[in-house]
């Protein structure tokens, strides 16, 4: 989703950036990437953190010759599925497109991306495509997060490589959470400065596998660091 190779980081410059303005817009439907489509003076214009059926003012980010980037500024008719978002971080964080409906929502939006692909592709969908869908909640057994400054753990912004530190992950297993969690403490306590973490669980949650990227002068502490890790989270396993 977010996941970039280690490595010093600016922050990312949008490309044709048009000067800031707004407009009112009906949103249409899903689109692939997970934004929405709307159409501001005919053109199609991707707005994320929407739904279809909702008025919406949006400020237009980025523009090119097909088609314009919005960001939503108020959503002035709101549709009947919009739920409250169960994380408090979905909106800045960029790991996350479809918190803001329920999940049967979700999964229509899914379908419906499906079916368009496939005719984008010159492909006949099936008159019926069976959904098969887990939980969705804490499904995810993988996850790779970096560290800010002041060493707290978070995922890549939407589009941008600024870090959100996080508290909760909903959508990740609770081992993952506390692992990462925990590690960022330790590493505060020891003033180390990594630059990433990867994270591997099995699905029982007893067997935790973890990859620190670090610099030269970090790597010096890294002993101390999983020994430490490793008496807080003991499923810490390699």
């Amino acid at each position: 989703l977010l996941y970039e190779p280690t490595m010093k980081r600016r922050p990312q410059k949008l490309r044709n950036a048009a000067p800031a303005r707004s407009a009112l817009v009906e949103i249409e439907k899903p689109i692939y990437g997970g934004a929405f489509l709307a159409r501001v003076e005919g053109k199609a214009t991707f707005v994320p953190l929407t739904l279809p059926g909702e008025h919406a003012r949006v400020r237009i980010v980025e523009e090119k010759r097909g088609y314009a980037v919005g960001e939503p500024e108020e959503i002035v008719a709101a549709a009947a599925n919009r739920v409250v978002p169960a994380c408090r971080h979905f909106g800045a964080c960029g790991g996350c497109q479809y918190q803001h409906t329920d999940y049967e929502t979700q999964l229509e939006f899914k379908q419906a991306i499906l079916r368009e692909t496939l005719a984008r592709g010159g492909v006949t969908a099936p008159e019926t495509i069976d959904v098969l869908a887990g939980n969705p909640w804490q499904y995810r057994n993988r996850i790779r997060l970096a560290f800010d400054g002041a060493g707290r753990v978070g995922y890549r912004a939407r589009r941008s490589h600024d870090l959100v530190p996080i508290s909760e992950c909903p959508i990740a297993a609770p081992l993952l959470v506390k692992a990462a969690l925990t590690v960022a403490e330790i590493v505060r306590e020891q003033k180390l400065r990594p630059s990433e973490i990867s994270l591997f669980c099995n699905a029982e949650e007893t067997e935790l596998l973890a990859s620190i990227f670090v610099r030269d002068s970090t790597a010096r502490g890294l002993d101390r660091v999983f020994e430490e890790w490793n008496q807080r989270v003991p499923a810490l396993t390699g």
